[in-house]
């Protein structure tokens, strides 16, 4: 599993046929369905090609939580979250984090 907010890669399943089994049953909340419940409550709601992203990425401390979610274009968030990872990779846990946009 990629879990673009926390920049974490982790095996979940032995098999293809045991991933989508634990796709269906969810029961370790991976997939973050009540999160996904939340900012659709909160009036966000996605259109074709955009994803739910972090305001504060997880990794660096930001909540799972509806506050701070909004609502991207897929590809740039995949395109942001590959970025930042790659800076940040080596660092070790704690380590302080500063980013500076530059358009």
């Amino acid at each position: 599993m990629l879990e673009r907010g926390a920049c974490s890669v982790t095996q979940i399943a032995g098999s293809e046929e045991e991933f989508w089994r634990q796709v269906d049953e969810d029961a370790d909340g991976w997939q973050l369905r009540a999160l996904a419940d939340e900012c659709s409550r909160a009036s966000k709601r996605l259109g074709d090609g955009q994803c739910y992203a972090f305001t504060d990425l997880p990794v660096l401390g930001g909540a799972y939580a509806a506050e701070n979610i909004w609502v991207a274009p897929w590809n740039d968030w995949f395109s942001f979250t590959a970025d930042a990872f790659q800076l940040i990779k080596d660092l070790p846990d704690g380590a302080k984090v500063t980013f500076k946009i530059v358009d």
